[in-house]
């Protein structure tokens, strides 16, 4: 592991008065204002690290090969998570508790970037100019309508400048490469992988019994009785046993909001549905359709279901071929984030890393 002190910028320089020295006589303080020759000539650099020592020196948290992470860098960003600490947190302990496990996290996160970025420049590699400014310039016109003055006004008003605005998009598009480079050999699932996953999974991919089904919903209009109604019902079962599309004749007819889906109800777990709707699904065969079923409320008005029924599943594991997108999705995330920890514990073992 390679190993150096910090650079003397932030170290703090101790003089000892001859006062204080062994062997030597106690002197008064001399009140007398050194003359110009006396006092000690600064140049502007040896000036802007004193004054940078002063407000900053006890605010370092991590060094990185030489690269310091301040708790001015942690804090910035943290405007959304304060809010929402605060929204979500029911006492001060909790409100502290978030805020905590947010820094601990955001310490982390920019420890990993700055890991990331030394490795990126060890390599000897470099971001062509016109890659930042393209950054800068998407940045203003997403965020400030193009107005290139505004975002110079909002660098100022932040404490940053452009200077500092186009380190930070070298280090994103560093740190964005660096991740895409290294995960490059995670997107490799094959189908065995999937259906290990599956198999040892099967309870993550549990369903209950349920059914999918299509319907259609009639009622009587301002201007129409129940006759109405059930002629129109007629009309539609005389259109099914011809051979017109359901889902068409939902579009037409139905009132429900399933109407614009062509009465498509999706899948429904069975033991949230009318005991009368699942019997009548449950002995019929895929595309069958049901009479229609009156649903009216003692006193209310006619309401009419006809229910086509799609496909049925009973209680169990859902089949691999419905569910192998999403395995894959997850296996490759797996892959991504092992890929990614055993990167980064190998930048930590190869750089200078000290948290104070």
């Amino acid at each position: 592991m390679r190993t150096f002190a910090l650079a003397s910028a932030l170290l703090i320089p101790i003089t000892l008065s001859a006062q204080f020295l062994p062997g030597t006589a106690p002197q008064q303080p001399s009140s007398r204002i050194p003359t110009a020759i006396e006092r000690p000539q600064l140049t502007p650099e040896e000036i802007r690290n004193r004054e940078w020592r002063h407000f900053n020196q006890d605010q370092i948290r991590v060094n990185v090969d030489g690269e310091v992470i301040t708790r001015f860098d942690i804090l910035r960003g943290f405007g959304f998570r304060l809010a929402q600490a605060r929204q979500e947190a029911s006492s001060t302990e909790e409100f502290n508790r978030a805020m905590h496990a947010s820094e601990v996290e955001n310490v982390e996160n920019l420890t990993n970037q700055k890991l990331m970025i030394a490795e990126f420049k060890e390599r000897g590699a470099s971001v062509p100019p016109s890659i930042v400014s393209a950054q800068i310039d998407d940045i203003i016109e997403r965020n400030f309508n193009g107005d290139r003055a505004e975002y110079l006004n909002y660098l100022k008003r932040s404490g940053s400048n452009i200077l500092e605005a186009k380190r930070d998009a070298e280090e994103s598009v560093i740190v964005n490469w660096m991740r895409t480079d290294t995960l490059k050999s995670a997107n490799d699932i094959s189908p065995k992988k999937i259906q290990e996953y599956y198999d040892e999974n099967k309870q993550r991919y549990h369903q209950n019994e349920s059914v999918k089904f299509r319907q259609i919903t009639l009622y009587a209009a301002a201007s129409e009785t129940e006759e109405d109604v059930r002629r129109k019902a007629n009309l539609i079962m005389d259109a099914v046993r011809q051979g017109t599309d359901f889902g068409e004749l939902a579009k037409r007819y139905s009132v429900d909001d399933y109407r614009t889906e062509g009465g498509d109800a999706g899948w429904k777990e069975v033991s949230g549905l009318n005991e009368k709707i699942v019997e009548a699904l449950k002995n019929l065969p895929n595309k069958g359709v049901t009479e229609p079923m009156n649903f009216s409320q003692p006193g209310g008005r006619l309401v009419l279901f006809i229910l086509q029924k799609e496909d049925y599943r009973n209680g169990g594991p859902l089949p691999l071929e419905e569910v192998q997108d999403e395995i894959a999705m997850q296996l490759v995330f797996d892959d991504r984030k092992v890929t990614q920890q055993d990167f980064i514990e190998r930048l930590r073992k190869k750089f200078f890393v000290r948290y104070y």
